[in-house]
């Protein structure tokens, strides 16, 4: 059991997968009920001589030399044909239980193949016996019979490498239930074979009664950097760490010593089930070790006051540093029972980024078709899920054999070989097994890149980028863009392959702002649905204009390379002069006599753009920037007047009626101000109305200047009223002239508005709330984002509304006053469960359930749609009794008095 470990850190580590998929190229069936091939596979090397690698694979329950006599066969890489096969000598020998492709031992130039048989019979009951093979026919080169009764000698086999320095591959087989010297019994041993002569170089004993050193095997890896292979041997019920917590051991095969011993976290994790050497992973020179353990459990923390709970038998297999130890990487089962790590082996470079990967079984791991188990392709040193692949049948035992296949399609990459020896041939013929061969092959769907076919010059120009399907969250792109095809920026190391109508045909880097004469690449990354839309934000220059952008796109096959996966069509944007608005203009009125000078505010305005007043051009136009304009009114008539920019080739923009002409007949006068009443802090927007008032007036309210002054028009001003004192202010208007007109009492100062309570603080639809505070004054509004309300009462202390429909949850309320003076409070909160402890129970009901969480105040429980009688209740807690239901997974339900709800899940059984 390993320590304290998140919930979704069960797949701890894996990072997200390179584009690209498993194919099954072809598979074999076991030929009879009960054969169960596919418990063993292992790549052999060419053994037909047709330049493909092939395969071999065991049925240790096949009956063709007598019944659970056990067979291997050897089958074509190219399409699983036979090459040939061999039996067992006889009934309930096993032969095949254990295989692997050894090095050339009869110097004939072909792979040799090791057979594991561990029920064989010759030295007692179950000794067990291992045979070599010829890869070239299966003719015997060499025979290993254990030493006595019940050794299950051949339970595992493997290519130990060169172990002896003599040149020539040797082998190391496992007895499981080997006693050891000392007379322990079923402590297991593992035995090391010469290649050249078939002799014992070294044999190795577990400890203790009932370790089962030798339950798995594997060499072929230099673990203490002396230049010779070492071994590894499991031991998956030594109790060192408690009973059956295993242990692997790597011993030396220079001279049999042990260099390492890894154990098991805690009891029953059955640890060093399966192991196998691993080429250096992290790059230190040293070769590494990894180890499955099957029934290590997941320990998930409890939220207080809840206790952990713990997922049983979930699997793991973990890599272990060469030099010292360490643990390098680790791959978690996904759920109860997966036994992820039943099954581990060493890979071919799947990823190609040098360093071999491995692969893990998960005999009983869960997929969407029910218990099928599943194979995981993990990258070696960097943890990448290359790929999971998973059974077709539940009970499948998909993923108990896995091997390396070699090359099969010629691509460059290496097949992985999956063994499910449990496959039913029809529901009359039972576990035939089956052996599929998987190809990876890199996904390169369509790339599109689609663009405007103008863009307005100085304006954002946006591509969009999309696969069908779609390629992967993260997959980089590069698009290239040029302005009449010259580019001057550093390409990368090689020109692009396949259709590229740029010139030149490279992708760029070099930075800068955008010219007439060059445009910049850029890269980006596609999101999970394969597309992007990347924007290219040119500064606005007169040059432009007229100009044809190229452009095109590529996508790389993983980061950090230029390996090029797709490339896309081309598009062609041109950028067009631009067509000016006008937004605004101040001031906005002036004496019919003109000569007022205006400032103009709009978009996309230009040097040399012209303005006229009612059809009359002004005087002293200055082009300030793309948003602004200077000019002086030319003499007009009283009343309102078009304003018109016009751009140079004649594009232009009309404000209707944004100019007044004034004739200025009546003396100088306040008629009143909007609003009459503000806080004492200041900072409300007023509004006065009245007469004769000209550009440049000010305004004092209770004696203190106001701030933001506007003169609207000779009848209206705006500004924000200062700070004051409670009380009557009178408000005074003074214009250029030294003229100034005064609102007696005008203006009256009352407290700043402040929300202090809100009662209820959840409500539905319809129903009364009343907000107390300070500041309120009639003609407020009570807002819910986009949603207002009108009080039904306003004191300055209080105010009523009713709660309209729309009322977001976990919100908040606003109110705002006339003139200004906002304050907000939060309203209407979101219930919510952090956490539901003890929530399963019976279909009959009654189980009394805990939902701890915020907000819980006077709301209602359901399960499954059914109300839930509440115990107790508080707001960060509900005590809940559960009403009756039916087997499975039901909603928790928790709802508001306002309609907010949260849920968890309750499980009925």
């Amino acid at each position: 059991m390993r320590s304290v470990l998140p919930l979704l850190a069960m797949l701890v580590g894996l990072s997200a997968s390179v584009p690209a998929q498993f194919v099954a190229q072809w598979s074999f069936d076991g030929s009879a009920d009960g054969d169960q091939l596919g418990i063993s596979v292992s790549g052999v090397g060419d053994v037909d001589g047709d330049g493909v690698p092939d395969v071999a694979v065991g049925a240790w329950l096949a009956d063709s030399g007598g019944l659970n006599s056990g067979a291997v066969y050897v089958r074509s890489g190219v399409d699983g044909s036979a090459i040939w096969s061999e039996d067992g000598e006889t009934a309930g020998d096993a032969f095949g239980r254990a295989v692997a492709g050894v090095a050339d031992l009869d110097a004939d130039g072909i792979r040799d193949v090791l057979v594991g048989a561990p029920f064989y019979d010759g030295a007692g009951n179950n000794s067990g016996r291992v045979r070599v093979l010829s890869g070239v026919d299966g003719t015997v080169i060499y025979t290993f019979d254990a030493d006595a009764a019940n050794w299950h000698l051949g339970f595992s086999v493997a290519d130990a490498g060169d172990v002896d320095g003599d040149g020539t591959g040797d082998l190391i087989c496992g007895a499981r239930y080997a006693d050891n010297t000392a007379g322990d019994g079923f402590a297991g041993r593992a035995r090391v074979y010469s290649g050249a002569t078939g002799t014992v170089i070294w044999t190795f004993e577990g400890d203790g009664v009932g370790d089962q050193l030798g339950y798995s095997v594997s060499g072929a890896g230099d673990v203490d950097g002396d230049g010779r292979a070492d071994l590894v041997a499991g031991a998956y019920q030594d109790d060192n760490n408690g009973s059956n917590s295993g242990s692997a051991r790597v011993f030396s095969g220079v001279d049999g010593s042990v260099i390492r011993t890894l154990l098991g976290d805690g009891p029953d994790d059955w640890f060093g089930w399966s192991v196998a050497l691993l080429p250096d992973v992290n790059g230190d020179g040293r070769d590494d070790i990894l180890v499955g353990s099957p029934c290590d459990d997941t320990v998930v923390p409890g939220v207080p006051p809840a206790l952990p709970t713990t997922i049983a038998d979930t699997g793991s297999a973990r890599v272990y540093s060469g030099l010292d130890g360490s643990e390098l990487q680790r791959v978690d089962g996904n759920g109860v029972s997966d036994q992820l790590g039943y099954t581990v082996v060493r890979l071919g470079d799947l990823d190609s980024d040098g360093v071999l990967d491995f692969g893990v079984g998960a005999r009983f791991g869960m997929t969407a078709l029910g218990m099928t188990g599943y194979a995981r392709i993990v990258g070696g040193g960097t943890n990448t899920l290359i790929e999971t692949l998973e059974g077709a049948v539940a009970g499948d035992g998909f993923g108990v054999g896995i091997a390396d296949a070699g090359d099969l399609d010629g691509d460059g990459v290496p097949e992985v070989i999956v063994g499910s020896p449990f496959h039913d041939q029809d529901p009359t013929i039972l576990t035939v097994g089956r052996i599929e061969a998987y190809s990876r092959s890199v996904v390169i769907p369509p790339l599109s890149l689609a663009a405007p076919a103008t863009v307005i010059a100085g304006n954002a120009l946006t591509f969009t980028i999309s696969t069908t399907p779609p390629m992967p969250l993260g997959t980089p792109y590069i698009i290239d863009v040029s302005i009449t095809g010259t580019s001057p920026g550093v390409p990368l190391p090689a020109a692009l392959g396949g259709p590229f109508p740029l010139n030149p045909p490279f992708f760029f880097f070099a930075g800068g702002n955008l010219e007439p004469t060059w445009f910049t690449g850029f890269i980006g990354a596609l999101d999970a649905s394969g597309q992007a839309m990347p924007v290219f934000s040119p500064p606005p220059s007169a040059g432009l204009i007229g100009s044809t952008v190229s452009a095109a796109c590529v996508t790389l096959n993983s980061a950090g390379t230029f390996g090029i996966g797709a490339v896309s069509n081309s598009v062609s944007t041109i950028f067009q002069a631009p067509t000016p608005s006008v937004t605004g203009i101040v001031p906005a009125f002036g004496p019919a006599t003109g000569s007022t000078t205006v400032t103009i505010s709009g978009t996309a305005f230009v040097g040399g753009a012209t303005v006229a007043f009612g059809g009359v051009a002004a005087s002293s136009v200055v082009f300030i920037d793309e948003q602004t304009l200077t000019a002086v009114t030319p003499p007009g008539a009283a009343g309102a007047v078009d304003v018109e920019v016009t751009n140079p080739g004649n594009s232009s923009a009309t404000l209707t009626q944004g100019f007044t002409y004034e004739a200025f007949d009546l003396p100088l006068q306040i008629a009143g101000v909007t609003p009459t009443a503000g806080p004492v802090s200041g900072g409300t927007t007023m509004i006065i109305d009245g007469f004769a008032f000209t550009a440049g007036a000010t305004v004092n309210v209770g004696g203190t200047a106001a701030t933001n002054v506007n003169v609207i028009s000779p009848r209206e001003i705006s500004c924000t009223i200062p700070m004051g004192t409670l009380g009557r202010a009178e408000v005074v208007v003074m214009v250029a002239s030294g003229s100034s007109a005064t609102l007696m009492k005008g203006f009256a100062y009352i407290p700043d508005l402040t929300i202090t309570a809100v009662n209820p603080p959840a409500a539905g639809v319809g129903l009364p709330v009343v907000l107390t505070g300070t500041g309120f004054i009639p003609g407020c509004t009570v807002d819910f984002g986009a949603t207002s309300v009108i009080p039904t009462m306003v004191t300055s202390l209080s105010l009523s509304f009713i709660v309209p429909p729309g009322v977001a949850c976990a919100g908040s309320l606003t109110v705002s006053n006339p003139g200004g003076g906002v304050a907000t409070l939060g309203f209407n909160p979101q219930p919510v469960i952090t956490q539901a402890i003890n929530a399963a129970g019976p279909v009959a009901g009654g189980t009394v359930f805990v939902l701890l969480g915020n907000d819980f105040t006077n709301c209602q429980v359901t399960v499954g749609g059914n109300p839930a009688s509440l115990v107790s209740q508080n707001a960060t807690s509900i005590l809940a009794s559960s009403p009756p239901g039916t087997a499975g997974s039901a909603p928790i339900v928790v709802t508001s008095p306002s309609g907010c709800t949260t849920t968890a899940t309750f499980t009925y059984y």
